[in-house]
């Protein structure tokens, strides 16, 4: 096996830990099992626990926010904006479920290092091109005035919380599993009508 492809699984295998039992209750016995190598080449790789960290929160979390910064780069419009964050965002956070409780969790334990670490993203771009196609937006009276900091929080928020409080919803709801994955599938669109329907002027 290849440097490149151990390093490979064994980032991997920390994501897995990391998003199952946090940073502080990550082992990296753990993540050695999980990736299937000898400890002793996690401390060879990642020379320590920090490390490592950083490259799993870009991972789960630079990957994520790179991959909206990409999807919405160069766009204009914000109502395709808001299309295209929701069922990317929504479709990611899908295929690994646990990514918003993770960041929840270490913002509340750590919240400089992950703020740290989501500096090396591409957040600000994301965050700009947002603020931009919205101002535009308002000044051709196309939507309500809205602050974009309003409008991104409700948008976050409404993707965020079904995957956080998935019991809750389940539970509320009467919602078995299949139920749920339905419910999100269409999360992806519904998500993005309602907010154009709410700041749309017509």
């Amino acid at each position: 096996m290849g440097k490149r492809e151990t390093e490979d699984k064994i980032v991997q295998a920390a994501v897995e830990e990391f998003i199952e039992r946090g940073v502080d209750g990550a082992r990296m016995r753990a993540i050695s099992d999980r990736a299937e190598v000898n400890k002793g080449l996690i401390h060879y790789y990642f020379k320590t626990k920090d490390v490592l960290i950083a490259r799993v929160v870009d991972a789960i979390v630079g990957v994520l926010i790179n991959r909206l910064n990409d999807a919405i780069e160069g766009e204009e419009d914000i109502f395709e904006i808001i299309r295209t964050f929701t069922a990317v965002y929504i479709d990611t956070v899908q295929r690994k479920p646990g990514i918003p409780r993770f960041v929840l969790t270490e913002l509340g334990k750590n919240p400089e290092r992950m703020m740290r670490l989501l500096d090396r993203t591409k957040k600000a771009e994301m965050v700009k091109t947002f603020e931009r196609a919205l101002s535009r937006a308002v000044e051709k009276d196309e939507v309500v005035d809205i602050s974009a900091n309003q409008l991104f929080a409700n948008i976050l928020s409404m993707c965020v919380f079904p995957f956080v409080g998935r019991p809750m919803i389940q539970l509320s709801m009467g919602m078995r599993n299949e139920d749920f994955e339905d419910f999100i599938e269409k999360r992806k669109t519904g998500v993005a009508d309602f907010v154009i329907r709410a700041i749309k002027k017509h």
